[in-house]
């Protein structure tokens, strides 16, 4: 074997050159993404030649900084095969399969053992059935094994189920499934951006292995109640969008499909949990993403025992997203752009109702309705094809509508496919003016609360006519906090440029530019010892003069500010 010397005080001392290794997630009983580029790599000295040889393909490479990787053409399904791997040493993987790879992270929900439940030891017997392969990042030393009772026991419930729902409903159990498991419990979704110590110690092994998509179920750290950063439920929705993004874009691999676990309802979870349902549905704006929603599951402790219906939810949408089955990917969901008052009543439209909306108890329950107080009470909730439409005895002109708001919260409504509707509330949203006041062409607002350190709660409106005056009406109030009835007076927060009113309410003028855009910007102060201020968009006038009484359009978009 060749090796270099190194002279040390006149003594001469012999160091070979390091041998060729990879990583674990690169060993025998490995599964390799079909149809996408096999990419290998691991570590050797600098300069040495490796050469990687799988199938009838052959590439090298040199090593650069004690690293290399190669890219070989993508292969189709099948196996088994060697890998070997040469450079001063070799090394060969042996039993190496190419099929369906998928990653199954998050926090402690994703991590339960399928040996903790019912349903999960009721499947162990058969759990070598399936051509499922298994391998544990975030256990060391981590490899590849077979799915078989005496090692399917530790890996993740959620993980298996979904496995195996592909095996059996796709491929007839003749494809192999590889499954990855990177969960680790309570931790917060910015832990799993690049950068972040799950990110670095448990993904960065991963990649750039090619992965067919992500499952993953997490959510449950960020509704804690911290008082240093006491609306975390409320930003998560940008947080888990970068990490979509931003692992798309560190595996270099396209938008692979990222479908996941909405929060359940839960008896003893706090009043973020509805915000942070609500933050989960806002991440499906990333495409090739769906949602298994879990509502209709009642959680007594923070790890529901059903992982078999999560797994199969999960399984859906893979089936019908990825693997082009007929039917919905997930349960209805709130369509802005369907939706809207027509007189006395609110008409809700929804996506992914499939072959219809389902109301398995006959009576639709969990819907609320409210006026320009943005007070919500009761609502008489109705199908209507694909609709619901919501009414309340004494709500005249309503603005929006919400439906199983809550920790706990009633609900009814379900597709036939007998997917659950996901909780929403159309206060919450981006949403389209009907007709203009005064002339004035329909227009869109959109409300935002910056960065917590900012304090800052902006307003955006657009498409309306260039140089458009118009009053903005604010509320305020800190019920969704506390979950009681009491609101807060807006003369407490000072608002510069506001006309204070005695109801506590709130106008503040604005002119559009000449694009027929404008933005307004406010900056909230300290809240002092109050938990927290919810901060929403009553409703806008575009005509001149006209009072908080007489106002043409309305909008409810809100924003949460906590303490200081």
């Amino acid at each position: 074997m060749r090796s270099s010397h190194l002279i040390l005080a006149g003594l001469v001392v012999s160091v070979a050159p390091a041998q060729v290794t990879l990583p674990a997630i690169l060993s025998d009983h490995m599964v390799l993404q079909r149809n996408a580029p096999i990419r290998i790599w691991g570590r050797a000295s600098d300069g040495e030649s490796v050469t990687v040889e799988f199938r009838d393909q052959s590439v090298s490479t040199t090593a650069t900084g004690g690293q290399w990787r190669v890219e070989l053409a993508p292969e189709p399904a099948g196996g088994p095969d060697a890998l070997t791997v040469r450079g001063t040493n070799t090394v060969t993987l042996d039993d190496v399969m190419v099929g369906e790879v998928w990653l199954c992270a998050g926090q402690s929900n994703m991590h339960q053992r399928l040996e903790l439940y019912a349903t999960g030891r009721a499947a162990l017997p058969t759990a070598g059935e399936y051509n499922l392969r298994l391998h544990r990042v975030d256990r060391q030393p981590g490899s590849w094994v077979d799915s078989q009772p005496e090692t399917a026991h530790s890996f993740s419930a959620i993980g298996f189920f979904f496995g195996r729902d592909l095996s059996e409903g796709v491929f007839g159990r003749s494809m192999t499934i590889g499954l990855i498991q990177a969960a680790k419990s309570g931790t917060l979704v910015e832990e799993w951006l690049p950068g972040g110590p799950q990110f670095e110690t448990l993904i960065r092994r991963v990649i750039p292995l090619p992965i067919r998509g992500v499952i993953w179920y997490q959510g449950e750290a960020d509704t804690n109640p911290d008082p240093r950063q006491p609306d975390l439920a409320h930003d998560y929705a940008s947080r888990f969008r970068r990490v979509v993004r931003e692992w798309r874009s560190a595996w270099g691999h396209g938008n692979f499909p990222f479908l996941f676990c909405q929060l359940p309802a839960y008896t003893r979870g706090l009043n973020y949990w509805p915000e942070l349902r609500e933050a989960q549905l806002d991440a499906l704006a990333e495409p090739n993403t769906a949602m298994a929603c879990q509502i209709d599951v009642l959680a007594t402790h923070l790890h529901p025992p059903n992982k078999l219906l999560m797994g199969q939810r999960l399984g859906a949408a893979a089936q019908r997203i990825v693997y082009g089955a007929n039917g919905p990917p997930m349960g209805p969901i709130y369509a802005p752009h369907s939706s809207g008052p027509v007189g006395d009543e609110f008409v809700v439209g929804f996506e992914h109702v499939g072959s219809g909306l389902h109301v398995p108890g006959g009576r639709l329950t969990g819907f609320e309705i409210a006026d320009a107080s943005l007070r919500f009470v009761p609502g008489n909730a109705r199908l209507h094809g694909d609709t619901v439409v919501v009414s309340a005895p004494g709500v005249m002109s309503p603005v929006a509508v919400r439906y199983a708001w809550g920790v706990t919260p009633a609900f009814s409504l379900f597709n036939r496919e007998g997917l659950p509707a996901s909780p929403f509330r159309t206060a919450a949203r981006f949403e389209q003016f009907g007709s203009g006041c005064g002339g004035a062409p329909p227009g869109h607002l959109e409300s935002t609360l910056l960065p917590r350190a900012s304090r800052h709660f902006e307003v955006r409106l657009s498409q309306l006519a260039p140089g458009q005056p118009g009053v903005l009406l604010l509320g305020a109030s800190h019920e969704s906090w506390l979950d009681l009835p009491l609101p807060m007076p807006l003369g407490a927060l000072q608002l510069p440029g506001c006309e204070l009113l005695v109801s506590g309410e709130a106008r503040l003028g604005f002119t559009t530019d000449s694009s027929g855009d404008a933005t307004l910007r406010m900056r909230l102060p300290a809240v002092g010892s109050v938990l927290g201020v919810e901060l929403f968009v009553q409703g806008i006038a575009l005509c001149p003069g006209v009072t908080a009484a007489g106002l043409c359009l309305t909008h409810a978009g809100r924003a949460v500010v906590g303490p200081r």
